[in-house]
Order: structure tokens, then sequence, then C-alpha cells
């Protein structure tokens, strides 16, 4: 027979009564769980900061095992640098406080070193358990570097910004300002703090006394860099601005960095430099009338004086020769000679003395002087020489008309010598106010960079700028090897 167990008095059979456990142990399994699983280094310290608990975090933030922490003061593995400050951050949390969260380095085993960022409070005191300390640590070296990253390049772009001497602003595209540099405290001579958010125009009319747009809305409606130079009322000097746009991710305009030079001085030596320019330009001129002067006065001894002479002396020849007998050929063939030498003599004070100074300048204005120029001109040399003058009279003052004869001159002169050309065409007119002298050949041409000027080369060129400098006068000239070249005069008409 099988024995059968004994029955409890009770009599009834059931399925066991479960077996009640204390309220905190799911809890507690809970945490444990979620220690041994978090990705942040859960700890417990006790008030002397030596570690009681450590979770399996520890082996990927530090390198090391939970048990080797055991004991340890948590700081102590931190940099030497950090850790009074991390053990003072403890020891106010054993204190009661909390204080906000602890920004540090982590010592890892393989001697890196990492930022962490650890929380923690202080547990209440029971009899069965002391107080501790308890916290998490999590790695934000990522994000701690690249947050020093952007510091570090902040710091050098206000480092570059205040050592340079210019006055830099940046706006937001409604103009305020929302950065500004040392420099441009200086020049509105007011703190860091009145000047940002501040309307730059309502800004600079105030603290300089400046209306001027500075070419910002130019800057922010063409998405362009826009230059300008205005004068500062308020500190007697010289700015020139330089708005460029700023973009954002899509391209968009959203603001513009003003950046302002002080050009006073630039100014002021171009403006003496200018006036230098125009005494020299006017002493120049000056010299320029007593050289026409002497030429015209020279000219005119020439012709006068010695035209004369020759002139008797042809008229005292020809007479000796009308005296002499049929009996004295070869005296009357001397005398004949000596008439024709005469005649050229004469040719060539003419030609000479209206080189010198043209009359017909002087009589009859540049365009006839111009024609009668060329018509010599072609006379003299292998030449085909096309005029062509306006209809109408123009009439220059002196100074203007000896001056553009002079260029043409001067032009022609470089085309018999240098150009080898076979066609030349000389050119007056009037258009859109101005007076225009073109003169163009179809000769060899030149580079004028490749000119030596040392060797007296383009000197010839310069003589004409600066004639047409005098005048107020505009020369180009344009030339190319093997293309000709062009001489083109422009002089504005007055009204």
């Amino acid at each position: 027979m099988t024995a059968r167990k004994a029955m409890p008095k009770s009599g009834r059979r059931g399925p066991p009564k479960p077996v009640r456990r204390g309220a905190a142990e799911p809890a507690a399994a809970a945490l444990r769980i979620w220690e041994d699983g978090a990705r942040e280094l859960v700890f417990a310290l006790d008030l002397e900061h030596r570690v009681l608990f450590a979770s399996p975090a520890a082996r990927e933030l530090l390198g090391v095992t939970p048990a080797a922490l055991g004991g340890t003061r948590f700081e102590a593995r931190m940099p030497a640098q950090d850790q009074a400050a991390a053990s003072a951050w403890f020891s106010s949390v054993a204190a009661g406080a909390q204080p906000p969260p602890l920004v540090h380095r982590l010592s890892r085993r393989d001697g890196r070193e990492l930022w962490a960022e650890t929380t923690a409070r202080r547990t209440r005191s029971t009899a069965a358990e002391p107080a501790q300390i308890r916290g998490a640590c999590r790695d934000i070296d990522r994000h701690k570097r690249f947050e020093i990253n952007v510091e570090r390049v902040a710091q050098q772009w206000r480092a570059t910004v205040d050592a340079t001497s210019d006055a830099i602003l940046m706006l937001d595209i409604h103009r305020r300002v929302v950065r500004v540099n040392r420099p441009a405290a200086k020049l509105l001579n007011l703190p860091f703090g009145e000047i940002l958010d501040q309307d730059v125009h309502a800004l600079f009319a105030a603290r300089l006394g400046l209306r001027e747009p500075l070419g910002l809305a130019d800057a922010m409606a063409s998405g362009e860099r826009s230059e300008d130079e205005v004068w500062v009322p308020r500190r007697r000097c010289w700015l020139h601005s330089e708005a460029s746009p700023l973009r954002d991710g899509q391209g968009l305009v959203n603001g513009l960095v003003l950046v302002l030079h002080d050009v006073t001085e630039r100014r002021r030596a171009e403006q003496r430099q200018e006036r230098s320019h125009e005494q020299l330009r006017s002493l120049s001129t000056y010299f320029q009338e007593i050289s026409e002067r002497s030429r015209a006065a020279l000219a005119r001894e020439i012709h006068d004086e010695l035209g004369a002479l020759l002139t008797a002396l042809k008229l005292d020849l020809a007479w000796i020769k009308s005296k002499l007998g049929a009996e004295h050929a070869t005296l009357r063939e001397r005398a004949q000679a000596a008439v024709e030498i005469s005649n050229q003599a004469i040719a060539a004070v003419r030609r000479i003395s209206t080189e010198l100074h043209p009359s017909v300048l002087d009589a009859l204005g540049l365009p006839a002087a111009i024609e009668w120029h060329c018509r010599e001109l072609q006379k003299r040399s292998d030449l085909e020489v096309h005029v062509d003058l306006p209809p109408e009279e123009l009439m220059f003052e002196p100074p203007v008309a000896t001056s553009l004869f002079r260029i043409l001159q001067e032009a022609t002169t470089n085309v018999v010598r240098h150009a080898a050309a076979n066609r030349l065409s000389v050119r007056l007119w009037l258009e859109r106010g101005s007076a225009w002298l073109r003169i163009e050949d179809d000769g060899k041409g030149f580079e004028r960079r490749k000119l030596n000027s040392s060797r007296g080369f383009g000197l010839g060129l310069l003589g004409m700028e600066d004639r047409g400098a005098m005048i107020g006068a505009q020369v180009t000239i344009r030339s190319r090897p093997g293309k000709g070249t062009v001489v083109l005069v422009r002089r504005r008409l007055k009204p």
C-alpha cells in the first residue's frame, strides 16, 4: 500500500498562500536594473566622498571596473586642477545643499581625459543605513569640446575685431546693432550696452551728426558689398564705410557687417597732392603760354625780318641778272641759281615760322589750321591724309586751340617718324556738349608698357596727355602692335 501524507487538521486542501515580502524589495530591484543598464555612471558615496557603489558604466566611462572604484574618493578620478573644486562641490552636497551640476574632467585609465557632468544629492539617514551621496555622472565630452571650440573661435573673433583700428558693427536685418567692437564703441563714445539693439542710422546721427546712409540699403537690397566715403562733422574726419551682407543657411540676407575706416590722413594727403598737382599744372600752363608767346614772337621775327632780308636779296640778284649781257652767260646762270636759292630760303622761312606758330591758327581758327597742317603733311610725306571737319564754325579760346593743335602736331609727327603708316585720318567734331579730335593711323602700333621713357620713348605721349590736362581735356591713346594707333581728345565746351 502507498503511504499517504498526513493532511492538516483543517481537513481542506487548496493552493499555497503566497509569501509576503517587504514593499521595498521590488523598488530596490527596479533600481538595480536601472543602475546596471544606465549609460550614465550611477554611484553612491559616503559623506567623505568615498565610493560605496558604482554601476557597470564605470568601465565605459573610466576604463575601470566598478570594484576598482570601491573605497576611493570620487574626485581622485579627476585631473589635479579639477579636484579642489570637485571636493568643495561634494562637501556642499554632503552638507545638504543642492548645487547646480558639476562640469569637470575625468581621467581615464588609458590616460585620456573627457568632460563629464555630475549631479548628486544627499540621502536621509535611517537606523538601517547612514546618509549617503547618491548621483550620476554622464559623458558630455563631445558637447563640451564643441562648446570650447566655439568659445575659442568667439574669443579669436573678439580679439581680432578688437585689435583692428577699424570700427566694426554687426547689424540684423532691421539694421539694429547686434555686435560691436571696441573701436566702434570708442568712435561712438558709448559703452557697449548702450550701443546694442540701437538703430544704426539713429545712433550715428545722434552721436556723430552723420546723416549719410553709408550704403546699407544698397547692400541689403542688392546682396552685394557697398562702399562709400563720408565726412563726419562731430569728429571732423573722413570715414570709408564698407557694408557687406550676411546670409543664412538658405543664402538669404539676414544682416550686415559695417566696417568703418578712418581715411582722414589719406584724404588730406590726396588734397595736398591735388593742390600740388594743380600748382604744377598752373605753372606748366604758364610756361606753355610763355613758350607759345615766345614762339609766336620768334615766328614773326623770322617771317618779317629774315623774310624781308631774303626778299631784298632776291630782288638785288634779279636786278644784277637783268644788267648782265649775253657776254656774261655764266654770271647770268649763277645769278639765276642764286635767285632760286633765295626763293627756297624764303619758302623755308615761311615754313619754319608757320611751324613755330601758324598764323592761320590766330587768323582763321583751329579747323583751318588743322586743314592747313594736314595738307602740308601730305606734301612732305607719302601718307594718304583724310580730314573731316565740322561744317559749322568752331571757336576756341587761344590756349585751347593752341593745345589741341600742338597735340595734333605731336601725334602726326609720331606717325611720320615711327608708325610706318600708309593712311592717316584726322577728324574734328562736336557731340554731347564736347569737342572731339581723333587722329588715327594704320601703322605698326606699339605696346605702351614696353616703351622705355628713360631713353626718350613715350615722352611725346606724356606731352600730349599733359597738354590735354592743362586745358581740361581727356586724352586717350589706344594702340596695339599691327593694329595702328588712335589718339582721341575730348574737351567739354563751356555752356
